[in-house]
């Protein structure tokens, strides 16, 4: 039965893996019997030329970062380069003291075991030091130091003290432990040299992170094929110096070609980082600039306007294009005015900034008000003005609005406290009338009483004459004492001084009237009681600083006979109490003595209880 074109193709898919696993085990038959045959012949040479490579790749690595090294910013790349020379140097001696060589006058694998081991141990610490040392400050001269150093003393442990291990034993042709324990240890290293490259992948490019795991993966794998060999001239001594040569080149591909043919993706890598977050950085500030809320012009010393924000724009009514064709002195009516010229000459000669109120003009002539702050700064290399300004039309608008407010609240104001001050005299009036028709006790019970009111009148007096919403406290009471001495002594033969010291203060309405009435009938007590049978007396009116912080007392005495023992509080005395503890929020206190009595209110001037 004939078959189709499908199943022929599907016949010879399925043959193509099992010819190539033919093929293949029949090469690596061939290909056994023949390396036994030619490698004592050949395998010196192939391992000279494998080695030689590795070498030159390691030198052109320091040669290539060691001149870059002034605008490196990646030090990965000047720890590998730097390494990399110090390990060709022992891959080198490694050569030369090579089973078969003749350059060293000692038989044997052993030497060459050991700068082997000295050579890949090197670099595993190296590429393991490398990526944790990115973003570090590193001077090359004194890397280049510490590697000679270490190379040095390493080589000296060698051919100088003779105190390195051993790495191959001769007399069996074995594997020493600790070489086979090295290999593994270096193995370690080299992975995790893979894993911290991978943790700081950002500093590299895509193309050289991967190159250079690949170098990892190659040499970790030959270093696992040198603990299996046991002739020096074997399949695994050799597949493991082709893995080496691999990774050798893999670095080559990664640090070297790539770095040749795209320079960004290795010396400038960082470079390429910085500027891509400079434009960033640029666009973001820009669109900040562009999008803020103020009117944002650069312009040099003679006014020619540099730069301009879309607020400019909006606020002038030019497009971008004209402003920076024009002056600033265009825009700015009070540019060419002297003290502005002053002002800007401070900025040129190094003064940071300054600020000023201005008139702006726009496009269709019509003007308005701006707030402007002037900084000086550094412009291409020549010094320019940057201009940060506000249009304040509206805020002077809403302060006009305020102070004819403000006029008007005061004229209010006033007229309140002017018709509350005539009212309070028509009372007067009234109980003056009434006065005449009582007897005595009456009469001097209106005559405290009109007292009080005209206590509280003058609170209104001295808002009224001061023009001021509060009151001023030493204003209050020296014309509380003149009003009980015009009240209270009249025609009685009896000489009263009464003086008033202290600190000034300012009390609400509310508060200078509760004041008054207790001072004034504190005043008019001592007056009418503490000096009978004198014809000499002296009241002292003291404000100073209470016992607590910010309150303060008002000390009202006298040097009259005191008050009789056993004396009762009357109506006057408990209104004052009255008055201090629940309108002022105070405390009142009373003491008498033969010496007079003194009475304090202690209270906060501020409204705190």
């Amino acid at each position: 039965m004939a078959q189709t074109p499908v199943q022929f193709r599907r016949i010879v898919v399925s043959a193509v893996p099992v010819a190539l696993a033919v093929a293949v085990g029949v090469l690596a038959v061939v290909f056994r019997e023949q390396y036994h045959a030619m490698a004592e012949r050949h395998y010196l040479l192939f391992h000279s030329l494998a080695e030689m490579t590795s070498i030159a790749i390691g030198v052109s690595l320091f040669l290539v970062f060691w001149n870059a090294r002034e605008f490196l910013r990646n030090n990965y790349l000047l720890v590998v380069g730097i390494a990399y020379l110090f390990v060709a140097a022992l891959d080198l001696l490694h050569t030369l003291a090579y089973s078969g060589m003749g350059v060293f006058h000692t038989a044997g694998s052993n030497l060459a075991t050991q700068l082997w081991i000295i050579a890949r141990g090197l670099e595993a610490v190296s590429l393991v030091a490398a990526p944790l040392l990115l973003g570090r400050r590193l001077r090359a001269g004194a890397l280049l130091t510490v590697y000679a150093l270490v190379t040095a003393a390493v080589l000296a442990s060698v051919f100088v003290l003779d105190v390195f291990p051993v790495c191959f034993d001769d007399a069996s042709g074995r594997l020493t432990p600790f070489k086979i324990v090295a290999e593994y240890v270096i193995c370690g290293l080299l992975a995790l040299a893979g894993i911290l490259l991978l943790r700081r992948k950002q500093h590299f490019d895509r193309t050289v992170i991967r190159r250079l795991l690949l170098a990892l993966l190659a040499t970790i794998n030959a270093e696992v094929l040198f603990t299996m060999y046991s002739d020096p001239h074997g399949l695994p001594n050799m597949l493991g110096h082709l893995l080496k040569l691999l990774s050798f080149y893999m670095v080559y591909k990664a640090l070297i070609e790539t770095g040749l043919t795209k320079p960004y993706g290795v010396l400038f890598h960082t470079l390429r980082e910085s500027q891509e977050a400079t434009r960033q950085s640029e666009a973001k500030y820009r669109n900040l600039v562009e999008h803020a809320a103020d009117m944002i012009l650069l312009h040099d010393l003679d006014g020619r306007i540099i730069e301009a924000n879309r607020c400019v724009c909006d606020a002038t009514g030019y497009d971008h294009a004209e402003l920076t064709r024009m002056n600033i002195a265009d825009l700015d009516l009070g540019f060419g005015h002297e003290s502005r010229q002053k002002e800007l000459q401070l900025l040129a000669s190094g003064r940071t900034s300054g600020t000023f109120d201005t008139t702006l003009r726009r496009k269709d002539r019509s003007t308005f008000p701006a707030s402007v702050r002037v900084a000086s700064l550094e412009q291409a290399g020549q010094r320019a003005l940057i201009a940060i300004a506000r249009d304040v039309s509206a805020q002077y608008r809403m302060q006009a609005e305020l102070v004819r407010r403000a006029d008007q609240m005061e004229t209010l104001v006033r007229e309140a406290h002017h018709r509350i001050r005539n009212n309070l005299q028509s009372l007067i009036a009234l109980l003056e009338l009434e006065r005449d028709h009582v007897g005595p006790d009456g009469a001097e019970a209106l005559d405290r009483c009109m007292s009080r009111i005209r206590a509280a009148a003058m609170v209104h007096r001295l808002l009224t004459t001061e023009a001021a919403s509060d009151v001023p406290l030493m204003a209050l009471l020296k014309g509380l004492a003149e009003l009980a001495k015009a009240t209270y002594l009249g025609d009685q033969g009896l000489r009263v001084e009464i003086g008033v010291t202290g600190r000034n203060l300012e009390l609400s309405s509310k508060r200078a009237t509760a004041l008054a009435i207790a001072v004034n009938e504190l005043m008019s007590n001592a007056i009418l009681h503490a000096f009978d049978g004198r014809d000499m007396g002296r009241i002292t009116i003291d404000v100073e600083p209470a016992d607590a912080p910010g309150r303060v007392a008002i000390r009202v005495a006298d040097n009259g006979t005191g008050r009789p023992d056993g004396d009762r509080e009357g109506t006057g005395l408990a209104l004052i109490r009255q008055l201090v503890e629940h309108d002022l929020g105070g405390r009142f206190e009373l003491h008498s003595g033969p010496e007079g009595c003194q009475a304090q209110i202690i209270f906060a001037p501020g409204g705190q209880s």
